[in-house]
């Protein structure tokens, strides 16, 4: 068993244990290849640059963001521009 089968293995059987517990609409578990991580963090640079400008020009953009409280929203477009100024440099 590889590593990409192990994963899916995990998921898998978590999922269907979320499922019997009926929080299978709640799942956040993911498996990762690491070996495309550098294309994941060039279009999360890439994402967070669009998002930073859009959001400094009209903070409404955190808006569409679905359910997420006024204080969230705001320590959202604060992270991005964290995020981003680190990637940048």
């Amino acid at each position: 068993m590889n590593g990409a089968e192990l994963g899916k293995e995990i998921c898998d059987s978590f999922k269907q244990g979320c499922k019997q517990a009926g929080t299978d609409a709640e799942i956040t578990l993911s498996v990762t290849d690491l070996s495309k991580t550098p294309a994941i963090i060039e279009a999360l640079q890439n994402m967070g640059k669009v998002v930073l400008k859009k959001a400094e020009k009209d903070s409404s953009v955190c808006a569409n963001l679905p359910e997420v409280p006024r204080r969230q929203k705001i320590m959202v477009v604060t992270m991005i521009k964290k995020v981003t100024q680190t990637w940048l440099t």
